[in-house]
């Protein structure tokens, strides 16, 4: 766990450094989500909602609807149905904007989430 991080932390680092904003939300996820893995919800947190502001302002649905299920995901482990239904919704949201359908990665992401949080099909 400790090693993903560093990797992590390292494509961060190269991500920032050549402005590539787009990827740094997308690695901001996956750190949010390897935090979440390994207990730390705070520093989750932190980097999902980094990554949420970025991947708005770059204006990626598909990646974002991604991060907000790993939010859900987090909120959800964490107790916080309220919060977790309102990151699925805007998950949902940004998959209607790609129109990403069902079959898609998106789409299925919601499907497994919304089974997890015992939501059934929307």
């Amino acid at each position: 766990m400790e090693e993903a991080l560093r990797h992590y932390q390292d494509a961060l680092a190269i991500h920032r450094e050549v402005g590539a904003r787009r990827n740094e939300g997308v690695v901001l996820g996956e750190l949010g989500e390897l935090h979440a893995r390994a207990g730390r919800a705070g520093d989750a947190r932190c980097a999902l909602a980094e990554g949420e502001r970025l991947l708005r302002d770059v204006g990626d649905p598909l990646a974002l609807g991604g991060l907000l299920c790993s939010l859900a995901r987090l909120e959800f482990g964490e107790g916080n149905l309220e919060a977790a239904a309102a990151a699925l919704a805007r998950a949902e949201s940004c998959a209607a904007e790609a129109a990403a359908d069902a079959g898609s990665g998106l789409g299925e992401a919601i499907a497994r989430l919304r089974a997890e949080l015992g939501m059934g099909a929307s």
